[in-house]
């Protein structure tokens, strides 16, 4: 099965794309998946990175919200995933800010749906709380965890949609991958 995880953001979102075969087995201490060097497989991350127009009186937000989709159909038709899984959105302090980025997820919901895929969302304490075990795990903690569980010794820099390294926007494309490690977590404990 092959899943791809999102961080979603109108400036910048983040993807990741992990296969999964179901063959681990539980910790009897943790209670946790214990992966088998086959069963997980990290298979790409990066970047969709959209541009601000001032120009438009909306910001460019429709340009935006365009790009997100047509470059997100494209990652679909190169890793052909399974199942998709998108962060939900946390409603901080900033509400402009959280409408934008449900205008992002909804877009990004709409091309899942278009392309037939089922979509999951978990909140980004569920995700921290599965992967890293920690609830309130730092950027750099999720990096670790991810690693850990992909077994990459170095810290992986995702690239954007014209093949660019963007180191800056490496959280993002973590995070994506954590969303999707959040879902075949889910399905470990589903199914034990």
């Amino acid at each position: 099965m092959i899943i791809i995880g999102i961080d979603p953001g109108t400036a910048t979102t983040g993807w990741g794309v992990i296969k999964y075969e179901k063959n681990s087995r539980h910790s009897l201490r943790t209670n946790q998946p214990v992966f088998t060097d086959r069963s997980v497989e990290f298979i790409n991350f990066g970047c969709i990175i959209t541009e601000l127009d001032r120009q438009l009186g909306d910001g460019g937000m429709g340009n935006r919200l365009a790009t997100l989709r047509r470059e997100l159909r494209k990652i679909i038709k190169t890793y052909t995933p399974d199942e998709a899984v998108v962060e939900q959105l946390f409603f901080g302090v900033n509400s402009a800010t959280a409408m934008k980025v449900g205008q992002a997820r909804g877009v990004i919901i709409e091309t899942f749906a278009y392309e037939k895929l089922p979509v999951y969302e978990y909140t980004g304490l569920a995700i921290k709380r599965l992967v890293a075990n920690h609830g309130h795990s730092k950027k750099k903690e999720i990096q670790i965890a991810v690693n850990k569980i992909i077994r990459v010794k170095e810290v992986l820099n995702p690239t954007d949609q014209d093949g660019k390294v963007v180191k800056r926007f490496r959280d993002d494309a973590y995070d994506a991958v954590a969303a999707a490690l959040c879902r075949i977590m889910k399905l470990e404990t589903d199914r034990k």
